[in-house]
């Protein structure tokens, strides 16, 4: 959360109405731009110019809970309006949080474990202090134009890419 956070507060600080945002990202780097895509396609962009840096963080912090909780408020003044990202480019999307998945495990313990995962991370999303799957990973409306790539031999075994 934190990186995406990071990100938000620089945008804010930033972000001039006409500017042209352009995000990349490659294995966890990937995941942390499409989970702050989301968080702007979500909550909208604060206008930060004339905050603080502490008030800045603040209102960030605040609207992170909002996106964290499901509860956004777009109505609220001080935000921009019809913000749109022009590029997102990603390789080897993998997320840092969550269990562990495989897709093609052979092995029936394996199998099993990864079962077990799955379970965990569905109930973990209904507790809200161990909730971990609140972020936005797609492609939102907000997203001009979208390209990911993926390794075509790819061995790793503890992470599996994330796929539009």
């Amino acid at each position: 959360g934190r990186n995406v956070r990071d990100l938000y507060t620089f945008l804010a600080r930033n972000y001039r109405p006409g500017d042209r945002i352009f995000l990349f990202g490659f294995s966890r780097g990937a995941a942390t731009v499409r989970a702050f895509s989301g968080f702007v396609a979500t909550c909208g962009l604060i206008d930060g110019h004339a905050m603080t840096d502490a008030e800045l963080e603040r209102e960030t912090l605040r609207k992170f809970r909002q996106y964290r909780d499901g509860k956004p408020d777009l109505e609220e003044p001080g935000l921009h309006p019809d913000i749109k990202i022009t590029f997102i480019g990603v390789w080897d999307t993998v997320s840092a949080l969550g269990f562990p998945r495989r897709t093609d495990i052979t092995s029936t313990f394996m199998n099993l474990l990864n079962r077990a995962f799955v379970a965990l991370d569905k109930v973990t999303d209904h507790i809200p202090w161990l909730r971990h799957n609140f972020y936005q990973y797609g492609i939102t409306g907000t997203i001009e134009i979208a390209c990911q790539a993926l390794a075509r031999d790819g061995a790793r075994t503890s992470f599996w890419p994330a796929v539009w």
